[in-house]
Formats: structure tokens, C-alpha cells, sequence
């Protein structure tokens, strides 16, 4: 719908964007009826409650920028101040993994992540190698302003051995 000058007309909806205001929606006339068919419910279970970005590559998906073959990183990761840049230092044993920071949730634990959602993503080496991101909060959190992250790994090809990886946050 537009108003008297030919601008779009915004309304705000019930939902709010990350940071608190309300999310607004284009006006328009709904004719009757218009959602009667655009609902359905369906019940779904992850295979031993992960995601895909955990489940195994079944397509010879190798390297640091695949969505398959991570598993949690078992060192449990301290928390951080929401906004704030985390540096890690991480090591791993003998052969190349690919380390994958994704967000957390106070209710699932961690979160799988694909790449594009990752707050990072790199090749640790039995050298080291740093890593650099910003803490996020915590997702459906209790207590306002926990930050934290979680730690995926998995090893950088699928013929090494998948080891964990220790890691110092400074």
C-alpha cells in the first residue's frame, strides 16, 4: 500500500530484530482467507540430536570450508562478554584439524554452524594457530548478558585422525 506522496507504508509486527525494535512489514489488503493454507506442522528429529554440520560427508567433502564431518570439541570453553573480541590460541596434537566456533544456547547446548554462520573458522596446526571473533550472546539465555561460544573440529582430511585440539582463550 502506499501513502498520499506514493511511499511504501510500513507496519510493525509482532516479532523484534536482535537488537530490540519491532520488525515492520509492508501494507497491503489481504483478500478473505487469504493464510488458510499456509500452515502445516510437522515433528523432525536430528540423527543423535545433531545437525547436518555433524553429520558425517557423504560426498568426499574434504578441507576447512565443508558442512559435514565436525563434532563438538570435548575442552568445555569459557564464557566471554558479549561484544567483546576473543583471541584463542589453539594447538593440535600431530595432524592439521579444522576448528569451528559457533554460537551457544543456555537450552541445546552448542550449535551446529555451517561456514557462513560461523564466528570463525580455521586449520589448527600441532604449531598453533590464533583465532579472533566477537563473543555473542548467548541464544534463549535466562540471565541477560551471558556470552559464550561453542567448539567444533573436525580433522582437515578424512584420512588423518580426528584429535582433539587445546586451546588457551587470552
Amino acid at each position: 500500500m502506499l501513502d498520499s506522496a506514493g511511499n511504501l507504508i510500513f507496519d510493525p509486527t509482532s516479532f523484534t530484530s536482535e537488537s530490540g525494535p519491532p520488525v515492520s512489514r509492508e501494507r497491503c489488503n489481504f483478500t478473505p482467507g487469504y493464510a488458510a493454507n499456509n500452515f502445516a506442522s510437522v515433528n523432525l528429529t536430528a540423527p543423535d540430536g545433531a545437525g547436518f554440520v555433524s553429520a558425517a560427508c557423504k560426498n568426499g567433502e574434504i578441507g576447512p570450508l565443508r558442512d559435514c564431518g565436525f563434532s563438538v570439541q570435548p575442552i568445555q570453553m569459557p564464557s566471554c562478554t558479549p561484544g567483546q573480541t576473543v583471541q584463542l590460541s589453539c594447538k593440535s596434537d600431530d595432524a592439521p584439524q579444522v576448528l569451528r566456533i559457533c554460537e551457544k544456547s543456555e537450552a541445546l547446548g552448542g550449535v551446529d554452524c555451517t561456514l557462513r554462520d560461523s564466528l570463525a573458522n580455521g586449520i589448527v596446526k600441532p604449531s598453533g594457530t590464533a583465532l579472533r571473533f566477537t563473543c555473542p550472546a548467548v541464544r534463549d539465555t535466562s540471565t541477560a548478558g551471558t556470552g559464550g561460544y561453542s567448539v567444533y573440529r573436525a580433522p582437515l582430511l578424512p584420512s588423518q585422525p580426528s584429535e582433539p585440539v587445546s586451546c588457551t582463550q587470552f
